[in-house]
This record gives structure tokens, sequence and C-alpha cells, in this order.
């Protein structure tokens, strides 16, 4: 793509404003398309439809009361550079889904106010409050239209007031469906599992109680399903990595089962967990705890003295973990370099091998996204006291490496004995978002060499090297994270695209991954040590569903993380601090700050200093009269202005110089 001259684009951006606006690209006029609408974190609604690759715009006042979810008729209006203008011309089918609201009372009724998005408020007739009072979020059922053409509702749930500590969590489980109470049958299993390894489960099993396998987790975590073992062999490394034997104590179709098939995940909340197991099995008799015997599926792999995998093989055993260790712990010692510490031999062979892992991984082409990992820390009741970011330190990416080996050699063994199971599979990007990125990267001044139809994903993580210097470095990272495709799991063989590898699976997670266990089942059924395995029809069925469970645990996740950092910003209205342009849009710039580390947005109707016209080519905001420019890279002092809990949004203005 050849990129404009600077005279032209002066030139462009002198035109006067409603020059800009009043220009218009050829489009299908008059033509209607059905889709899915939504509202967007710029004010905008979205209409998605499925014949189009990109969506279709809708501004405010034309969304003919739409609400999120709904399926809307829409009349295309005009062109834009990435999709199409448009108006809703009416609703085909109001959503069937529940709306999460804030109550207020209003006469005899009262009006329950959506809390995503921009959703028009709806009318609660005086038997459809439900006992709700004033400030208290609630779940409304969605009744119909009144005359008034206002949507009426009824509460279906009260969820406490909106400032308690805790209402967070309480309503994303709510909004997701998440399932909390584990069954009474499931309970009652649970209740009648030994506390440990009873004298008869050793038999048949290799004991490698002897072994020095240590466990390295969070400081906060209860639940440890892998431990590691690391020597130094003449030809090179002997890894074993220890998984618990979930297998053997959850029996398909059990009560424990069916609970750990309905909930696909573990899901983390700051401060809470909402297991997969119960945690009589998830922080008991399956964790391998220091000191006490525990059954685990061991993999036994020998790397040469460059890392590269020579030999694996799979193992039912008994091990005992001789020490729990934290990653702040052992990076504390790769920094000290203490040798006299009782570790310290196997942890400084953990690097070396851990380095070498990396370095094949990269060779191969693995991309490495380096994107922010936000962190929120609660008091006893859920009330966010703290914001931080996960860093990826050595310690982390040592057992990082050590499970995708383990991964990767699980999957090669069952491919070869023929066994179906679930894959871990990660398409390549679709070609149009490619396109979009490649664009992207023009804009930022780079030159990305790839095709968008075949695609390495060695190229991509070129164009990421090539940004590393540049201030487009973190906007570059987002946007290749979002044209990637969706990883999910399936029994076709599929390769992963992000890690570079032909074949691929989940086996180290059993404790809090459902996909995990049912891999540890085909493991066993290859190995002599059970019985039968589900067919590949079953498997089918089942991949699709713990794919969309590993969304629903995602997109929960994220909603509780996002509403804790704004409930914490909400202390803190009026903090002035220094910022980083990271994104530069048509409706505003998004910014991020180190202290605290949050991320918001400095709407473009909040400079008055001057009107403001987006310049997508070089992803700049440009006053019209004074020519200042805000673009990705630039450092600006922000002061925070206006938080929304529940719509996740933050809001900051710039301080005039």
């Amino acid at each position: 793509m050849r990129r404009k001259s600077k005279q032209s684009r002066h030139q462009r951006s002198r035109k006067h404003p409603h020059q800009e606006r009043g220009r218009r690209k050829p489009s299908p006029p008059g033509k209607t398309v059905v889709g899915t609408f939504s509202w967007r974190a710029s004010g905008n609604g979205r209409v998605e439809v499925e014949q189009m690759s990109t969506g279709v715009q809708i501004r405010p006042g034309q969304a003919a009361g739409a609400m999120t979810g709904d399926r809307v008729e829409v009349r295309l209006e005009r062109r834009l550079r990435h999709g199409f203008a448009g108006t809703v011309l009416k609703i085909v089918e109001a959503s069937p889904e529940p709306v999460l609201a804030r109550f207020v009372p209003h006469g005899k009724g009262g009006m329950a106010h959506p809390l995503a998005g921009y959703d028009p408020p709806l009318q609660v007739g005086p038997g459809g409050i439900g006992g709700a009072g004033p400030g208290d979020l609630v779940q409304a059922e969605v009744l119909g239209v009144g005359k008034s053409g206002q949507r009426r509702a009824r509460v279906i749930a009260v969820l406490g007031m909106e400032d308690a500590p805790g209402s967070e969590v309480r309503l994303v489980i709510r909004k997701f469906g998440l399932p909390v109470d584990f069954s009474p049958g499931a309970c009652r299993e649970a209740s009648a599992l030994p506390d440990r390894v009873t004298a008869a489960e050793p038999e048949g099993r290799v004991d490698l109680r002897e072994l020095p396998f240590v466990t390295i987790d969070g400081a906060d975590a209860k639940d440890f399903d892998d431990a590691v073992a690391v020597e130094r062999k003449e030809e090179g490394y002997r890894l074993r990595v220890a998984i618990a034997d979930v297998a053997h104590y959850v029996r398909p179709g059990s009560p424990i089962d069916r609970e750990a098939v309905e909930r696909g995940t573990s899901v983390y909340f700051p401060g809470r967990c909402l297991p997969m197991l119960p945690e009589a099995l998830s922080n008991g008799i399956c964790s391998l705890r220091p000191d006490e015997d525990r059954l685990a599926m061991v993999v036994d792999m020998e790397c040469d003295k460059d890392g590269n995998l020579r030999r694996s093989d799979v193992q039912a055993a008994v091990i005992r973990s001789c020490k729990r260790l934290t990653y702040q712990e052992v990076q504390r010692h790769f920094d000290a370099g203490d040798k006299d510490e009782p570790d310290a031999p196997q942890l400084d062979l953990m690097l070396e091998l851990s380095r070498k892992r990396i370095a094949l991984r990269q060779q191969r082409g693995s991309l490495d996204l380096d994107l922010p990992e936000y962190r929120v820390s609660v008091d006893d009741a859920g009330r966010p006291v703290a914001l931080g970011r996960a860093g990826r330190l050595p310690a982390h990416r040592l057992i990082e490496e050590f499970m995708l080996l383990a991964n990767q050699a699980v999957a090669e063994r069952l491919l070869k004995k023929g066994v179906p199971y679930l894959h871990r599979a990660h398409d390549p990007p679709p070609p149009e978002k490619l396109s979009a990125l490649q664009e992207l990267a023009e804009h930022c001044g780079l030159s990305p060499r790839f095709t968008p139809e075949k695609v390495r994903p060695a190229e991509l993580q070129k164009l990421l090297s090539d940004s590393a210097s540049s201030p487009y470095a973190p906007l570059l990272h987002q946007a290749t994270l979002r044209a990637m495709a969706q990883a999910v799991y399936r029994v076709e063989k599929g390769g992963h695209f992000a890690l570079a590898l032909a074949q691929y699976c989940h086996f180290t997670s059993p404790i809090r991954r459902y996909p995990d266990l049912l891999v540890h089942r085909a493991l066993k059924y290859s190995i002599g040590l059970q019985e039968k395995t589900p067919a590949r029809d079953e498997l089918m069925t089942q991949g699709e569903e713990l794919s969309r469970l590993e969304r629903r645990a995602q997109g929960a996740e994220r909603e509780v993380v996002g509403m804790l950092q704004c409930r914490f910003l909400l202390d803190h209205i009026g903090l002035v601090a220094p910022a980083r342009i990271i994104s530069v849009q048509s409706f505003g710039f998004f910014v991020a700050l180190e202290d605290p580390p949050v991320e918001g947005l400095v709407p473009v109707a909040s400079l008055r200093d001057d009107y403001y016209v987006f310049e997508e080519e070089s992803l700049r905001l440009i006053g019209y009269n004074q020519r200042k420019c805000y673009g990705v890279g630039d450092e600006v002092s922000v002061k925070l202005r206006r938080v929304d809990v529940f719509r996740r949004q933050v809001d900051f203005e710039v301080l005039e110089e």
C-alpha cells in the first residue's frame, strides 16, 4: 500500500469539518439486511450480519429502540472504510435473554435501567417489582412492548445493592449462568472419597516417590495439579511432568462427572473461585501436596543437549512431591543465584532446559504476544484494595514450557495410537482480518511481508519483533490478538497456529479443565488402564460444548476484573497521572497509566480547545484550527473524570500544558 505524502494528508485534514463529514462513498442504497444488535463502548450501536464480514454501525438516534441481543432489520445507508453505516428499520425478534438492570422506583412501579451498553429503560408495573428497592441490582424479564412503545418487564431476581461488596461477582454469576453449588449427589460422592492414597491403589503403578518432584504455582494456589522433576543425562536432559490422576477418581457418568461436564472449567475471580470439581478433589486427594502420596499420570521425556524432544513415554504412577514452591520463591533464587540452597541444582537445570525450549519454539515461529494482564487484589468482603499488572517471569515461563512440551508429547502419542481425542485446535487468522492488520501496520510505518491467505505464524512474529522499539508496539500486539481465530476443542486433527505445532492437546490441568480430563481418559485407554473411550461423534459434540463453556468462563472473568478496576477507581475521581496514548479512534483515544495500571478513554468531545478530525492514515486526531495532534505513543497528562462500574468504562480528560 502506498502511503500518501505529508502534503496530501495536510491538505485533506485542512478540509472544513462539515466537508469532512459530508463525504460519501458508493453504497447499496436501500438494501436491507437482518442481524444482531449490540452497543459499543463508543456509544454507537453495531449490527452483526452473518453474510457480511464487517458489521453495520448504528448511530444512537437510528437504533429505533433496539436492545442488545435483538434481531433487527437494517437499511444500509453508506459505505464506511470498514463496513457500513445504517439505520434500524424494525425489531424482527426481541432478545429472549433476561436483562441485568438497576431498579429505580417510579410511581407505583418502577424503571429497570439496563447496566450494559445504552439500552433504553424498561417499565416495571406494580405487580412486577419482586421486592426490589431503590438502587438494587435486578434481573428483569422482558414481557413485551407497551402502548407507549416502551418495553415492559418484571423483576425475576434481586441481586442486592449496587455498591454492596461482591455485587460484581453476583451480577456476573447471574448474567453468565455460572453454576455455584454442587448437587447433593456430587457432594455425597465427594465426601465418600478417601483423603489419602489407600494401600491398594499404588498396585500396578510405577513407584516414583523417590524422585524430587516439586510443584511451582502462585502464592495463593491450592489446587496443585502438576509437579516437575529434571535430571541431567549424558545425552541431554530427562524431564518428568506429573499430572494428578483425576480420571482415577472421577468416573464417566458419575454425579461429580455430570457436574464437571456442566461447568466445563473452573472460573477464577479475584478472591473467589468457582471450581469445576468439589474441593475434596481439587484441593484434596487430587492436589499434589508436598509429603503426601498421590496418584499421577507422568509424561517421561528425554531431550537432547539442545532441548529437542527425542523420546517420550506415559506412566500411571504414584509420586510424592517433596516441596511446594511459588513462582516468587523460584524467581528470587534465579535473581540471587544462591548455589547453596537445597533446590538450587534442580531449579538451575530447569531454567537451563526451559531457555532452550523457548529458543526452539521461537525458531519454529511460535507467536509470543506481549499483552498486559491486569490483577485486582480484594479484601475478605470482596472490595478491591489494589490494582496491579501480572508479569511473566522466567519462573512462570519455565512451567509454561514444560506444560507445553507435555501436552505436545501426549497429543503425538494419541495420534500414533489412533485413539480419538480432543485436539486443541487453533486455525490460521481469517484473511480479511489479516488484511486489516496489514493495513494498520503500514499506517504505523512498517512493511509487513505476508500474504493474508497463506500467512505463517513466523511472519506475524517478525512483524511484532520489528515493532518492538516502536510506540505502536502495544497497538499491534492487541490488533494481532484481535485478528486471531478462537482456539477450540475438536476431534478432527487440527494444528495450533499460534504455537506453530501440527498437533496439540490440553492434558496438564484436569482439576480445572474438563477437556484435559477427557484426554486423560483417552491416554489411560491407550495404555490399557481404561476399558473404553468416547466415540468420535460424542467427542465432537463435547468439543463444541466445552469450547462454548470456555468462552463463557473467559467472558465472566474479564467482566469481573473490569468492574472491580472501575470500583477501585471510584474512590480516585480527580486523580492526575501521566499516561501514554495506545490507540486513536474517531471518537477519542485510549490511554494507559502505569500507576495505577489501568486503561481508559479520552473522548474527543472532551477536547474543547479545537475541533479535532481523525486522520486514519497516520492514526492521529488533529485540531482543525491550531493543528495540535494526538497520536499513538504520545505522552499526556490526564485527569480521571468519570467511571461507570457496570459498563466497565473509564473516562479521562487531558490537562492543558
